[in-house]
């Protein structure tokens, strides 16, 4: 029997991660939109932007399109150059919102192209597992998908998980919007690259009234302009994934807390100290912070309510605090 290797894949809404088991970070990253070249069924990589001629197989955290999914598959095989399929065994990291049938696609698509085996691992606990943890709570910030996830002992706690359709793709648009009410029009993509670069997420000192900064940013358009806009635009953008009211009735604070609320008193405090946060979304600077802060109020003031003694520490890693 020839020896196999193990791959690893991670096809999100932006971005496909693959490479090979034992490595410590993902031999290629990439864009998981495809855009149609000419008339001829051909595909190359995309900006990510929502331009008609594009084509995102993966969308919130589900796979719409089976025949894009099959197209990308083979690009990702060419990325990390492995010419036989049959020679390695997959690892399909998954979104917490799998089903069984969105498994059975996947393993019906590697099977026929001759994969010898395949296994999926939910997200969650695999961002868990990374940071040296077996028990706590994941805060993913993807592109399209936002997900809180309580883990013990290594196994998803899938009724006290929840998602929202709100992610990165959706600050960028929320900043371009800002962008154009402030005279400033720009693309997509450019977009991305700011909000990336610049923006932040507001951190609450004293109190958890949001009062937006008020100096400015300098930076530089694709075009070589310089513009100045205020510096609240940076935290404005970011604003709404905290926020109760709009485009959801919950924002992450209050999706984490419940999370931890549907879970048994006996491993909140377990939950609640170890609380991880990632995807790219979480690279927000203050993202950590900020949802460090929320928290421990919220449950400070949950204790207080039932005249609790002591209140769970709420520890985020990483933050400014915890690493």
């Amino acid at each position: 029997m020839a020896e196999t290797c193990t791959i690893v894949v991670d096809v999100g809404s932006s971005s496909v991660k693959a490479g090979y088991a034992g490595d410590d970070v993902p031999s290629s990253i990439f864009p998981s939109c495809m855009q149609r070249c000419g008339p001829a069924v051909e595909y190359f990589e995309a900006d990510g932007s929502d331009a008609g001629t594009n084509a995102h197989p993966v969308s919130r955290g589900e796979v719409k399109d089976w025949d894009q999914m099959e197209k990308l598959w083979q690009r990702i095989m060419d990325k990390i150059g492995l010419t036989s399929p049959d020679s390695a065994s997959v690892l399909i990291v998954e979104s917490p919102r799998a089903t069984v049938a969105e498994r059975s696609k996947w393993a019906e698509m590697l099977f026929e192209k001759s994969v010898p085996s395949i296994c999926f691992g939910n997200s969650g606990p695999l961002s868990l597992f990374a940071s040296g943890r077996t028990t706590g709570m994941v805060v993913e910030c993807g592109a399209g998908l936002t997900s809180v996830t309580p883990i013990f002992e290594g196994l998803s706690l899938t009724h006290a998980n929840i998602t929202m359709e709100y992610g990165g793709q959706d600050i960028t648009s929320n900043f371009r919007t800002i962008l154009k009410h402030n005279q400033y029009t720009i693309d997509y993509v450019d977009a991305r690259m700011l909000k990336e670069k610049m923006a932040e997420v507001y951190v609450p000192s004293k109190d958890l009234v949001y009062h937006a900064p008020a100096d400015n940013k300098q930076f530089e358009l694709p075009d070589g302009t310089q513009v100045t806009v205020p510096k609240k635009v940076f935290t404005d953008c970011t604003e709404p994934l905290f926020r109760n009211d709009h485009p959801f009735p919950a924002g992450l604070t209050v999706q984490a807390y419940e999370a931890l609320r549907l879970c048994d008193d006996s491993i909140r405090k377990d939950l609640s100290h170890n609380v991880v946060v990632a995807g790219g979304t979480s690279l927000l600077p203050g993202l950590g912070d900020r949802l460090q802060v929320e928290l421990q109020q919220r449950i400070n003031s949950e204790a207080k309510a039932n005249k609790s003694s002591t209140a769970h520490e709420v520890r985020v890693v990483p933050n400014s605090r915890y690493r």
